[in-house]
């Protein structure tokens, strides 16, 4: 699956045959103001997500994850917090069904961050986490996956500008900003933990960006 966001042009990759051809473009795109590299061939693609700042992709049989462009808040999940032209390995993930790479430069939202859920239902986040977005408690940037609590029926997972959504077992919980609202649970406070919205059990899917949509059964 492919998937991009954004609020200004950018050419995270192109998907020709389940292959990826990874690049950064421009100034403050992705890449972060590095100079556009030469595409670089990942094979066997089987999930894709871009922010306006950097990209990650689930590969190969192992289905490890690889990122690339702005890394300077740890956005690529790769043990350090540097910016990379090529795609890097984020460490200690594998076994992904679903990644996706969120944040961007709105406002003060100038981190970026990614999610990722494995095969066994666990839940990693990694990156900016100047509001909790990374779900694990602190307000700490994250170079490597952390694990969002220790729940193994996590389904899918969606990281928009300083916050994060996802669903487990049917029920929806979001996290991290509070600015413009995007936690709809009737507080105005960040939270670094996962908070349930509703009592429904039966969302499917959710997409989270400047604001929040969400699919039920």
């Amino acid at each position: 699956r492919l998937g991009a966001s954004g609020y200004r042009r950018s050419s995270p990759g192109i998907l020709n045959e389940r292959n990826l051809l990874a690049f950064s473009q421009g100034p403050r795109h992705v890449g972060h103001e590095l100079p556009l590299a030469a595409p670089v061939a990942l094979p066997d693609v089987v999930e894709l997500s871009t922010s306006p700042a950097h990209g990650c992709a689930a590969i190969g049989g192992q289905h490890d994850v690889f990122c690339w462009g702005r890394g300077d808040h740890g956005e690529l999940g790769s043990g350090d917090f540097a910016d990379s032209p090529t795609p890097a390995r984020a460490l200690d993930v594998d076994d992904v069904v679903e990644v996706r790479a969120g944040g961007g430069e709105l406002g003060l939202f100038t981190a970026g961050h990614s999610c990722a859920v494995t095969s066994a239902g666990l839940l990693y986040c990694w990156g900016g986490n100047g509001s909790g977005e990374l779900g694990d408690g602190t307000t700490s940037d994250a170079d490597a996956p952390v694990a969002v609590g220790s729940e193994n029926d996590w389904e899918t997972v969606s990281a928009g500008i300083g916050y994060t959504c996802a669903v487990r077992a049917g029920e929806l919980y979001c996290w991290g900003s509070y600015e413009f609202g995007e936690l709809p649970d009737g507080t105005i406070d960040d939270s670094s933990t996962p908070v349930r919205l509703g009592s429904d059990a039966d969302w499917e899917s959710v997409s989270a960006g400047s604001s929040i949509c969400g699919l039920r059964a």
